[in-house]
């Protein structure tokens, strides 16, 4: 018997339902999912080596990619109901140490139980977070590794059911269970590298961030890592 995800991930072909593969040299970010859910560049955010191709780099100021509400928003898009089950992450690499830093989401703030959304951020102390808020329960699963080290890695936050489940280059990080089972919808801008209040500002790189609206498996999670055939789309 085949599990949800993978009767989901067979229909879908492995895609996500937003995938920015970063490869420009200038805004937008464009949507390779063929959704249109494109990223406009803010302020200084400039071209850089990634991980795959081009990426994009943030000063730590006040640069971020961001979609607007109306665009991204919506059970069809980026915001998720209740009992919704999905998956969403980056390839970052940062060298600053000591300072929170945003690299993906769809929350106004990281760390406010009232906020509904989701989001994935480093802390002070350099570990990466996942929080996920319905706005009255919120869950938070933290690394014990930390990551400002210049170099590559993959984070994948993945909500089902009954757990939310942080990846880092492709092996499973920690997990807790889901309390924050009610829906996620908010008028937040979907943004890399900011909060949408526009706090949290990420320094570093960030490449081919991606959402599927699924719970990804532990085996597609080290497929997405390892950029198998399957669920590589294009170079």
């Amino acid at each position: 018997v085949r599990s949800p995800a993978q009767v989901a991930w067979d229909y879908n072909t492995g895609s996500p339902i937003a995938h920015w593969k970063m490869d420009e040299i200038s805004t937008p970010s464009y949507d390779s999912s063929g959704n249109g859910l494109h990223l406009n560049w803010n302020n200084n955010v400039s071209s850089t080596t990634g991980k795959y191709n081009s990426g994009t780099a943030y000063d730590g100021v006040d640069d971020f990619l961001s979609c607007t509400d109306v665009v991204c928003g919506g059970s069809g898009n980026l915001d998720f109901l209740a009992g919704s089950n999905f998956s969403f992450g980056t390839w970052f690499k940062t060298s600053v140490s000591g300072t929170p830093k945003v690299l993906m989401g769809k929350k106004n703030t990281a760390l406010t139980a009232a906020d509904a959304g989701y989001i994935l951020y480093m802390v002070t102390s350099d570990v990466v977070r996942c929080v996920i808020s319905d706005g009255t329960n919120q869950d938070i699963v933290s690394t014990a590794n930390t990551y400002a080290d210049n170099i590559y890695h993959h984070a994948m936050c993945v909500v089902s059911n009954n757990q939310v489940e942080l990846y880092i280059d492709g092996k499973l990080a920690t997990s807790t269970s889901l309390t924050a089972t009610g829906s996620l919808d908010n008028s937040s801008q979907f943004r890399t590298g900011v909060t949408g209040s526009g706090a949290t500002d990420f320094s570093g790189s960030l490449d081919s961030a991606t959402v599927f609206n699924y719970a990804l498996t532990s085996t597609q999670i080290k497929m997405l890592y390892n950029q198998a055939s399957a669920i590589r789309f294009g170079p």
